[in-house]
């Protein structure tokens, strides 16, 4: 039997999920714009492990640890794009798969004011810290801006997103 904690997650979660999405109509060739081109959105890699960023869990967050896991990219719109990743308290069981997930990797961008995120990719792994992919979501696009209720573990994203975390401690 699933908590109702780890519900909440999976359903937080499941909202993440790719749609397959529905062929656009063959559109008639417009002319050329005149206006200048749009600059399009950064593509961000998951770092390596040793710049992850721990971002701190509030007591009773269904997660094991949750991390910054890229450089923090400022779009031209004013959202901000980080990789993060969370490591699961228990595994999660992958129906597309039949595999199980231990961790997951969310590309996404954030709005500060209003509250909000877009989920852009999302990865699932078999083991802790992003390692041994064994799902990858279809890539959204930025349309699907959300927002994120205080107190929920996104809410914890966005503050990681826009906010300042604790630094880093060396090794």
């Amino acid at each position: 039997m699933v908590g109702p904690r780890l519900a909440v997650l999976l359903f937080l979660l499941a909202g993440c999920a790719a749609v397959t999405p529905t062929p656009a109509p063959v559109a008639e060739p417009t002319p050329a714009p005149t206006a200048a081109p749009a600059v399009a959105q950064p593509t961000l890699a998951l770092a390596p492990r040793r710049q992850w960023r721990r971002i701190p869990l509030t007591r009773g967050a269904r997660m094991k640890d949750a991390f910054v896991a890229s450089e923090v990219v400022t779009n031209p719109d004013g959202t901000r794009r980080v990789w993060m990743v969370i490591n699961l308290l228990e595994p999660i069981r992958l129906p597309e798969t039949g595999g199980y997930a231990r961790s997951a990797a969310y590309l996404a961008d954030f709005r500060c004011d209003p509250h909000a995120w877009n989920p852009i990719q999302g990865v699932w792994y078999s083991q802790p810290n992003a390692v041994g992919e064994a799902l990858r979501e279809q890539e959204r696009g930025p349309g699907g801006i959300r927002d994120v209720s205080e107190g929920t573990f996104v809410d914890l994203f966005v503050n990681a997103a826009c906010g300042t975390l604790p630094a880093r401690r060396r090794r």
